[in-house]
């Protein structure tokens, strides 16, 4: 197992199974239709037609190489898509839904100049900024941002007590934290390996209880305007083709405002929708009934598609989708979790074609049963020792 410790991005490529893949981010989680298509088209042409929506609302491009990769990116650069940031994740109906608060992009605009130009972040280190709404973020993040009866409070990893602040002054406080965590990481990547040291030399003082935002659907119609709000569709275990993509957009525009969401969910919100014109929003590789059970299967690429993976993590868990498992359900090629970094109640890794399974952990803990093939599990899932 290879740990690389950095995130592809459109202008850093990383090679892979299925050849070299990166990232698209798109600006405060919104893509347009037409950049959409955009995205879509050149995927087809530049890659191997296959897109992945990761646990950060970005869109991962499968199946370039070298060359085509710079093709692709260049193409992105003259679309107005390219510029490169760090990882901000905004609520995904920050703008559209009233439930989000106002001030949600704005904060997020202020964070973005603070951080132009400034070093000293890893690849992976995230900034979540949470406006509350139908689609809240409860998503790991280094710092996060959080809105809550028109107060906000600024965590860091997750801590049981935040930084109670004005809106005001959220960016200055993301900022700070984030220059101490970048002056006293002494090797730290993620704010949770220093993350009492940053805010004991960052000065400020964490009053706030921790806040749990609601887990609220967002599968299906989201009546945040009474008859008009958005409809979510979820990406099967997060991997569609570019013909899905374009798909979407063009749902977006015949039936909604041509704006999609991308979410930290796997899944797409199209805003501007008619609570009589969601029965148009389906599609064969989209998920749009919150029942689907494909929802509580996570599953990365696998094999072929990386290198580091000896099972087909996405095949298995179609064969599985089909076993009514009472909890989420990880299937990770390898032991790295990429797909799910967190615990789950199983997760299944897999190791020399085979699986381990795991319980109530990650895909990096010690496995109670190892070498298990799909009937076994099925097996397993479908008895009371599973339940």
């Amino acid at each position: 197992m290879t740990i690389k410790g950095w995130c592809p991005a459109l202008f850093t490529p990383m090679q892979s199974g299925d050849g070299w893949l990166l990232r698209v981010q798109p600006r405060r989680s919104r893509l347009s239709a037409s950049d959409a298509r955009i995205i879509a088209d050149a995927t087809a042409q530049h890659g191997n037609g296959i897109i992945e929506l990761t646990n950060r609302g970005n869109l991962q491009i499968r199946g370039l190489t070298p060359a085509s990769a710079a093709r692709f990116a260049a193409e992105m650069v003259a679309a107005g898509l390219g510029s490169a940031r760090h990882n901000i994740l905004v609520s995904p109906l920050a703008g559209d839904d009233p439930g989000v608060d106002a001030q949600t992009i704005p904060i997020a605009d202020a964070l973005d100049g603070l951080l132009a130009g400034f070093t000293g972040l890893a690849d992976k280190f995230l900034f979540a900024i949470d406006g509350g709404g139908f689609a809240g973020l409860s998503v790991p993040a280094d710092i996060t941002a959080r809105a809550h009866y028109g107060q906000w409070g600024v965590w860091i990893d997750g801590e049981s007590h935040g930084i109670r602040c004005e809106a005001s002054a959220v960016p200055e406080t993301m900022f700070r934290l984030a220059s101490t965590f970048a002056a006293n990481a002494a090797g730290a990547r993620r704010m949770r390996e220093v993350a009492g040291n940053v805010l004991a030399a960052s000065g400020l003082v964490a009053a706030m209880p921790a806040i749990i935002p609601a887990s609220l659907e967002t599968i299906g119609f989201l009546p945040y305007r009474g008859d008009i709000g958005g409809f979510g569709l979820g990406i099967p275990f997060g991997g569609m083709k570019a013909t899905t993509l374009h798909h979407l957009a063009d749902l977006a525009a015949r039936f909604g405002d041509a704006t999609l969401r991308m979410t930290p969910w796997r899944s797409v919100i199209l805003p501007g929708i008619a609570s009589d014109r969601a029965a148009n929003l389906h599609g064969r590789d989209l998920i749009a009934d919150p029942l689907d059970y494909r929802r509580h299967i996570v599953a990365c690429t696998g094999s072929p598609g990386c290198a580091e993976a000896t099972v087909n993590a996405r095949a298995d868990a179609k064969f599985l989708a089909a076993v009514r498992f009472s909890g989420k359900l990880h299937i990770s090629g390898c032991a790295k979790g990429c797909a799910h970094p967190g615990a789950a109640p199983v997760t299944l890794v897999g190791r020399n074609g085979t699986y381990d399974i795991v319980r109530n952990g990650r895909a990096s803990d010690t496995p109670e049963q190892i070498g298990l093939t799909m009937p076994d599990i099925a097996r397993l899932l479908t008895s009371a020792d599973a339940s």
